[in-house]
């Protein structure tokens, strides 16, 4: 509910003299012609308009609307009439074909394509001209190329890098040792300084070192000795066949009467 904008007339039975009233009264009145204009009327401003309706209006003229544009209301139907058979129509802006959409299903015809590029979608062999390579034909001519073992201009079959194939009729040049292991030379194992032990113990190798307890019974113990004087010369001849061993290899690498992969 909204606020009155002047308070309602003066109640005369809240009044002791009729005086007092008289002056409530004329206050009362003077605050209500405060209130009016020049010609009698109380200021638009001051009505209030809760529940008011445009027919209590007599003048509804479109025209006497302000901020409303330059059209009329039948400027305006008649626009959105047209801009609706417009967004309608098929055919449009000068063209008799039907409007092409960028993902509309359509068959175009007596068209030239500059910079043409196809970024989605099959071509079927049939749109393709013969002077171009077509799928089918690309698709068998790799099929057959893939299965092929020997191929580019080679009799033998071709080599796999991880395939298990032997080689042969090959000249092969490693890289240089400068880039695989340094300049530096790889020189033969050093020669052997131990030598075989020559068992003077008179005890009997038995591949076993026994306990002496503490008898320290001297044939338990020349036994002994006896096995690691064996076992020692054992080890000795080992080492010697794998140094022998190791320095044909080094041989093989090196660069001179080798092939080239370790320096000399």
């Amino acid at each position: 509910m909204t606020t009155p904008l002047i308070r309602p007339p003066p109640d005369p039975s809240r009044f002791k003299t009729p005086a007092d009233y008289s002056h409530a009264l004329y206050k009362w009145t003077y605050e209500i012609f405060r209130r009016l204009t020049e010609s009698g009327l109380l200021p638009w401003a001051l009505v209030d308009k809760t529940g008011s309706d445009i027919a209590d209006l007599a003048t509804k003229s479109h025209t006497s609307l302000a901020d409303i544009g330059t059209n009329t209301h039948a400027q305006l139907d008649t626009a959105a009439t047209a801009s609706t058979s417009h967004i309608a129509a098929t055919a449009a802006h000068g063209v008799s074909g039907n409007i092409v959409g960028t993902t509309d299903i359509q068959t175009l015809t007596n068209k030239s394509i500059s910079g043409e590029q196809i970024d989605s979608g099959t071509v079927a062999d049939a749109r393709i001209a013969s002077t171009i390579a077509r799928d089918s034909e690309v698709t068998a001519d790799i099929g057959t190329h893939a299965a092929l073992t020997a191929t580019h201009g080679v009799v033998g079959a071709i080599v796999g890098t991880t395939d298990d194939q032997a080689l042969s009729v090959k000249d092969i040049t490693l890289k240089g040792a400068t880039d695989q292991l340094g300049t530096t030379a790889v020189l033969d194992a050093a020669a052997a300084t131990a030598t075989t032990v020559t068992d003077n113990t008179g005890g009997t190798a038995g591949g076993t070192v026994e306990n002496v307890t503490a008898a320290f019974d001297q044939t338990v113990l020349n036994n002994n000795f006896a096995e690691l004087a064996k076992q020692v010369s054992a080890l000795v001849a080992d080492a010697g066949a794998i140094r022998t061993q190791l320095n044909t290899l080094l041989g093989e690498l090196r660069m001179t009467n080798g092939c080239g992969v370790l320096s000399d």
